[in-house]
């Protein structure tokens, strides 16, 4: 890359970059000439401050490893006077492909996009991904790319990118719209910090014609993955980013439940919205819940969301804590709570109390079913200490489809104790115990009732 074309006013080439820096990624940066068509990738830099900023940018090439500094990448620093706009007619020269790295001051916004010129005019653009921490994907996140196409004037490009600086195995899977799959699983490797282009992604696995396919991506380190489809006769470009998936906690009007009061006498403690994602590294969570000390309340309600985000692969069917709640944070003899599940060939969902029974004596309560993964579940849960019941339910938030139900008479009268309470969520990899990473907890509440 060297030289860029500059669209509008900007500062000298500066010698250093911004202290408070932040690092950005542009995946496809490429000029191309395609059956007499041009393809350009421009960007545009806003600063929002009063005062000018800078930035600057290495070009890693394709199926390269970002991590090593001597591969001869060029690189250039741009200033941005402050409240201006620059825009970058190409981001390389004529035959160039890869991936921009950009270190930018905080107070610069980077949107970048392909267009194509056909007999020198701009035709169409799409809006490309400037990946970062915002929207990077954690690993082991599932993500789906559709609608993919193969036909004779173009075809879907699969881009995958590896964040991590490591190198990065990902696993993609192809399927038609009703669902058929259209191949083996591929797993594919990437060098660490680099991207790659996977030309024709459906012809790669002998599709001559699909209209609407769909790629499922997870990769084992931080990624991010699109696709373009051009259509080579005209100059027509779509680009396809990750799909959404249906757990954002936006509300309509209407759809917020009632609060219930805090009864006389009780007392209540709640965690509202999403407060816990497990990840590698942060893999489980203990909330504290204050109550009073040495009170008998006669039963206790608690309320949960959680959002099942996959099966820890390293031991899918092993046990995954979606809530354990003790008197005084040890297990034997606290236990008032404790719901499990574990996936393929277990396919459980489970409750153990000890509360108030011998050293090493716990009762188990388990029901048959598989928890779907990518599914919103709200769990609730009573015990009530006079009357020995207890129950617990977990149903599908969108559908309204209850999916668990178990009631058993194993309740204890029990004080609060120390009024040292607590709430765990996932746990540690241990034996048979799994992390539940890329799930995401929510709404947490507790209710003591006299």
């Amino acid at each position: 890359m060297s030289r860029w074309t500059i669209g509008c006013l900007i500062l000298a080439l500066a010698s250093a970059v911004p202290v408070a820096a932040g690092t950005l990624y542009v995946p496809s940066a490429e000029n191309a000439v395609i059956e007499g068509i041009e393809y350009r990738t421009q960007m545009w830099v806003s600063n929002q401050g009063g005062e000018s900023r800078r930035f600057s940018t290495l070009l890693l090439e394709e199926d390269t490893d970002g991590t090593d500094r001597e591969a001869g990448a060029s690189d250039q620093t741009l200033g941005v006077p402050a409240e201006a706009t620059v825009f970058i007619n190409s981001l390389v020269d004529e035959g160039e492909f890869g991936m921009l790295e950009i270190l930018a001051a905080p107070q610069l916004a980077f949107s970048a996009r392909m267009v194509s010129f056909v007999n020198g005019a701009p035709f169409d653009s799409a809006e490309l991904p400037v990946v970062s921490s915002d929207n990077l994907l954690d690993p082991d996140t599932r993500v789906e790319l559709s609608p993919l196409s193969k036909r004779a004037t173009g075809a879907s490009d699969l881009i995958l990118v590896n964040l991590g600086f490591e190198a990065a195995e990902c696993n993609v899977d192809l399927f038609r719209a009703n669902g058929n799959t259209l191949s083996g699983r591929a797993v594919l490797a990437l060098a660490p910090l680099s991207m790659r282009r996977f030309s024709d992604v459906l012809g790669l696995v002998g599709v001559n014609a699909l209209a609407a396919g769909r790629a499922s991506i997870s990769c084992d380190q931080a990624y991010y993955a699109y696709a373009t489809t051009i259509t080579t006769t005209t100059g027509e470009i779509v680009v396809t980013n990750p799909a959404k998936l249906g757990t954002s906690t936006l509300k309509r009007p209407g759809d917020e439940p009632p609060e219930l009061p805090c009864p006389t006498g009780g007392e209540c403690f709640e965690v509202p919205g999403d407060f816990f994602t497990p990840r590698r590294g942060d893999d489980k969570r203990r909330v504290e819940i204050p109550v009073s000390k040495n009170v008998e309340f006669g039963s206790f309600e608690i309320e949960l969301d959680f959002f099942h985000g996959g099966w820890f692969r390293l031991l899918p069917s092993g046990i995954h804590n979606i809530i354990w709640v003790t008197r005084t944070g040890k297990f034997s003899g606290d236990t008032v709570c404790f719901v499990t599940t574990r996936g393929p060939n277990r396919n459980l969902v489970r409750n153990e109390v000890n509360a108030n029974l011998p050293r090493n004596v716990s009762t188990k309560v388990t029901q048959n079913v598989l928890l779907q993964e990518q599914t919103l579940y709200r769990l609730l849960y009573s015990y009530n200490g006079r009357t020995g019941a207890i129950s617990l339910t977990i149903h599908e938030v969108i559908s309204g489809r209850e999916v668990v139900n178990i009631a058993h008479r194993d309740a204890k009268r029990a004080r609060t104790g120390a009024g040292s309470w607590s709430a765990n969520f996932s746990d540690n990899f241990e034996e048979v115990h799994a992390p539940s990473h890329n799930w995401i907890y929510s709404n947490f509440k507790i209710r003591f009732i006299p």
